[in-house]
């Protein structure tokens, strides 16, 4: 199956007359979440839904939110910025990530992942950004870790695991 380039997709923030009710990932909580949540938030101003589309097709959706990330000292200490006594670390959060079921494994959501650091680094020129946030679902540890995520915590009582992303590293 070919691979969708970034180039090919468009992102734009979702509205209310953007018919999400076909939007179908596989799993039951993201596609609730697009259907009856998304919106609701948006309007909350907790978090902003963007639209992935090929073709002028919904083919995914991020969720995008501010986030920190907070450093107990007797941990990681490679993980704290050298000569800044911070605890907590600005980020972008990833809060949602789904890609419809015709479109996985051609590149969709490694393209959003680019597309969401980037915009995180060119932000990063207006405001405190230092990291890219997502809690994955356990089964896409893997998926992240090749996208240069790395596991911060999982207690192994939650079906997620923290992982950053630190974007001076890019």
């Amino acid at each position: 199956m070919n691979h969708i380039e970034s180039a090919d997709m468009d992102i734009d923030r979702l509205t209310p007359e953007d018919d999400v009710e076909s939007f179908d990932c596989g799993d039951q909580d993201l596609n609730e979440f697009i259907k009856d949540d998304a919106l609701n938030q948006m309007n909350a101003k907790i978090n902003v839904t963007y639209l992935c589309r090929y073709k002028k097709q919904i083919i995914g959706f991020f969720t995008l939110s501010a986030d920190s990330i907070k450093i107990n000292t007797d941990d990681l200490e490679g993980f704290k910025c050298k000569d800044i006594p911070y605890r907590e670390f600005p980020a972008v959060k990833i809060g949602r990530l789904g890609v419809c079921r015709p479109y996985q494994s051609r590149e969709v959501a490694t393209n959003m992942i680019l597309l969401i650091v980037g915009r995180a680094f060119k932000l990063s020129e207006c405001i405190g950004i230092r990291y890219v946030s997502v809690d994955a679902y356990t089964d896409l540890v893997g998926f992240y870790e090749k996208r240069y995520f790395t596991e911060f915590i999982h207690d192994g009582k939650r079906r997620t695991v923290q992982m950053y992303l630190d974007i001076l590293k890019l």
